[in-house]
């Protein structure tokens, strides 16, 4: 297993956030910080109402419980005071050659692209701490172990013209491919580790 070092960032005017390996935590704060994910993951979803508990089960497998469950090495928080603030979950494999993606075409269309930056990522932040750079902790921390890892490139996959493009943007992601995805287009945002 390599473990990768926990990352600390202090402001003049916030407490310290530590970024470290979920797998790290004991048990019983392991326990506690999946349920504070949770919370997090809903709270910053972009789907707000499901018509059914399936439904609602199925969207929190589809981007957060596979990763939990069938990849957690590649899991990162963000603590403050033994408390999640932020999370990342990854994957170091290629998504267009997963089946738990089949159900997002887009990867038809970006699996040339997904093959050069195989490894992937999902990330929220509370949004009470955002803007004190807790999200660029995780996905330093999350680069820094798919490099170790020896993955080419990271990417993430959004909607086109959302605010989080110039995040991404300024920690050097560029979009490499575009895809239309019902009315609107989804972009695939890559760089090489």
């Amino acid at each position: 297993m390599i473990v990768v070092p926990a990352f600390t960032i202090t402001t003049a005017k916030e407490a310290s956030v530590e970024v470290r390996p979920l797998a790290t935590l004991a048990p019983a704060d392991h326990f506690r910080a999946l349920g504070e994910i949770d919370k997090i993951f809903f709270e910053a979803s972009s789907v707000q109402a499901f018509a059914t508990l399936k439904e609602r089960l199925d969207f929190h497998w589809l981007w957060l419980g596979r990763y939990l469950i069938g990849e957690p090495a590649e899991a990162f928080v963000a603590l403050e005071a033994g408390h999640v603030k932020g999370y990342l979950v990854g994957s170091l494999v290629d998504p267009a050659s997963q089946d738990a993606t089949l159900g997002l075409d887009y990867f038809d269309t970006f699996a040339p692209q997904t093959a050069r930056y195989p490894a992937n990522l999902h990330i929220n932040v509370d949004q009470t701490v955002r803007s004190r750079g807790i999200g660029e902790r995780l996905i330093k921390a999350f680069e820094h172990h798919a490099t170790v890892r020896r993955a080419a490139g990271v990417h993430i996959v959004t909607g086109a013209g959302m605010r989080n493009i110039g995040f991404y943007n300024r920690l050097g992601f560029r979009e490499v491919a575009r895809t239309r995805r019902g009315a609107g287009h989804v972009v695939m945002l890559a760089k090489l580790l």
